[in-house]
């Protein structure tokens, strides 16, 4: 956390910086807006460091921070090899569960199950707590989550043993409902001992948009006067889609908004008969149907049948829902008994249809089970409709002004330039000839004279000794390297300078770090050496963050290839030094430089490259 509010906070600045926006004087201004996004132990121990009668500086506070969570890591770690669990209270909460160890799960290396942060717990999640009561203790229910810590034990106890602040009941505090019952995964009722009723169901097959032919179950239902398909099966198959808005009500005066319906084509399973359906797109029809399997070894069903759905009594999702027009234009007369005075075989034109009601003793539900009551009652009530619909585009309109307003920008806009380009542009404009050798300027992100790199010095002076012992254990290796050095200075690629000369607090410096690369297979250059722009420096930036990425000037590996194969003879060869002969403007040879000595006893110079490298 703390290291992304440092992270976050260099990147917003050093944009800022980029526009020539005055961020310099605003070191207060932004200390005190972070000051609030961080914990009240790091605030404290912020305060506590400070001088008295002085004013922090924002590089100061940041340093800060990254100190503390190297702190706050390093205690987490240290933590992880005891035997006992750790945990922290977080009594806003009712508690919550920090840390732990041992046997538990860690919820300080596990993002939010709700929004997946990798930056907060579940308890810390504002989404999760601007969410309905009902809401949060639907998640728990169905994601398997403790309902005291908010963390998946697989199947353990939980350790703590706090209670709810508002009711003194065994949950956390943010699963509190005031005066609702526990909520049931479905809304349902009792259905006494009449058993259940089979709601008619057939499969009809749709052409998806490979050209595939696929199956859904759709369910016919009389008491609605507009069809219905799901969102999903919408996505997968070939259809036509239209922007229109449905007011639909139902039962209990329910109101409920389709914006989009779609055309497509139904084809039956038994026979050819194909039927073209225009139906609104809802996310879910409703429940799977049957709620259960039904058991239909005692059912008295001719062979000769051929029934539009052959799993009817299987439960599967509903895709389709036939409305009231459809279903009688596909009913036929012919209508079979199964059970007298229950269930009945009702002819189609996508073959036979099983509906009616199921004898108790063919139902799994008993009288002290809980089913879902299915009703799919739909009423397109127009004048509800267009009332409900001019409101919502007034709505929409004053909503689109507004927000043209707010959002309104200058009539002259100037498009930015990509990076490839505006690097090309930096090289056009600094691009000369100086003494028979071209000249330019790095393509850099920011003015020259704003950059601030930070100290990179200490850490360029660390591999340097780390490169001096491994010259200590290679005599050959060191005077190959001494040799290279000292050929970069003669030819005038580089000078020695006085690291005291620069203000490495003010000025823009950087220090390049550098170590050999060895090809031992090479004849010519066996040792090559590499100026690491990539080290960061202690703000976490380097030269080449601040470096625009150009365009690529060489041609493809492709055309080179064809080259070879257009004539008889090809010239290989090579020219020395190419690139450092292409001089770097005087005024940036402060952040190219490296340090160097030729004997451990000597004092370490600053050479300062003054070509591309």
């Amino acid at each position: 956390m703390l290291r992304n509010i440092v992270s976050q906070t260099k990147q917003h600045i050093a944009a800022l910086q980029t526009l020539d926006v005055p961020v310099q004087s605003w070191d207060l201004i932004i200390i005190s807006i972070l000051q609030r996004k961080i914990d009240q132990g790091t605030f404290r121990f912020f305060h506590s460091e400070l001088k008295q009668n002085t004013l922090p500086k924002l590089d100061y506070f940041l340093n800060f921070l990254e100190q503390r969570a190297t702190i706050l890591e390093t205690v987490a770690e240290a933590g992880h090899s005891h035997a006992h669990p750790t945990r922290v209270v977080n009594k806003s909460h009712g508690a919550s569960l920090v840390t732990t160890t041992g046997s538990t799960t860690s919820s300080s290396t596990k993002c939010c199950d709700f929004c997946k942060s990798k930056y907060h717990k579940l308890y810390q999640c504002q989404k999760f707590q601007l969410a309905l009561p009902t809401e949060r203790v639907l998640f728990i229910q169905n994601n398997k989550l403790c309902s005291l810590c908010l963390n998946q034990h697989n199947n353990r106890k939980c350790f703590f043993a706090f209670k709810c602040s508002i009711c003194k009941e065994r949950h956390n505090t943010l699963l509190h409902v005031d005066n609702v019952p526990e909520i049931p995964k479905q809304v349902s009722v009792s259905m006494g001992q009449y058993g259940n009723i089979l709601l008619p169901t057939i499969k009809v097959g749709l052409v998806d948009k490979l050209g595939n032919t696929v199956y859904a179950k759709a369910l016919c239902d009389p008491g609605s006067q507009i069809s219905f398909i799901s969102s999903d099966l919408a996505d997968q198959i070939s259809c036509e889609l239209k922007d229109e808005q449905t007011i639909i009500s139902g039962i209990c005066q329910g109101k409920n908004k389709t914006a989009k319906k779609a055309k497509f084509t139904i084809y039956s399973e038994n026979n050819d008969y194909s039927l073209k359906l225009t139906c609104c797109i809802v996310s879910k029809i409703t429940c799977d149907l049957p709620q259960f399997d039904v058991d239909i070894g005692s059912l008295n069903i001719p062979t000769h049948i051929k029934l539009a759905d052959r799993d009817f009594n299987k439960s599967e999702p509903i895709s389709i829902l036939l409305g009231c027009d459809i279903f009688f234009k596909i009913l036929l007369r012919e209508q079979l008994p199964i059970i007298p005075g229950g269930l009945y075989l009702h002819d189609t034109r996508f073959g036979y249809v099983v509906a009616g009601q199921l004898p108790l003793q063919r139902s799994p539900a008993t009288t002290s089970q809980q089913i879902t009551a299915v009703s799919n009652f739909c009423n397109l009530d127009n004048e509800i409709r267009s009332r409900e619909v001019d409101d919502t585009l007034t709505s929409i309109d004053s909503s689109l002004k507004q927000l043209w307003r707010c959002e309104q920008v200058p009539q002259i806009y100037k498009e930015a330039s990509s990076e490839q380009e505006l690097a090309e542009t930096m090289f056009q404009e600094s691009v000369q000839l100086e003494d028979c050798k071209f000249q330019v300027k790095l393509p850099l992100k920011q003015e020259f004279n704003e950059v601030r790199l930070g100290n990179s010095l200490s850490r360029a002076l660390k591999r340097f000794y780390n490169l001096e012992k491994r010259f200590l254990k290679d005599p050959l290796l060191f005077q190959q390297y001494k040799q290279f050095i000292d050929e970069y200075v003669s030819l005038g690629h580089a000078k020695y300078v006085d690291i005291e000369s620069y203000n490495l607090e003010e000025d823009p410096v950087y220090f390049l770090s550098h170590h050999p690369v060895i090809n031992e297979g090479s004849k010519t250059t066996r040792l090559r050496v590499v100026f690491d722009g990539s080290m960061q420096t202690d703000r976490n930036i380097s030269l080449n963050d601040l470096m625009l990425n150009g365009p690529c000037v060489q041609n493809s590996l492709f055309n080179i290839l064809i080259l070879f194969r257009l004539h008889k003879f090809v010239l290989v060869t090579d020219i020395k030094k190419m690139f450092r002969n292409i001089k770097l403007d005087p005024s940036q040879c402060s952040i190219q430089n490296i340090l160097w000595r030729s004997s451990p006893q000597e004092r370490i110079k600053c050479i300062q490259l003054l070509t591309i490298t």
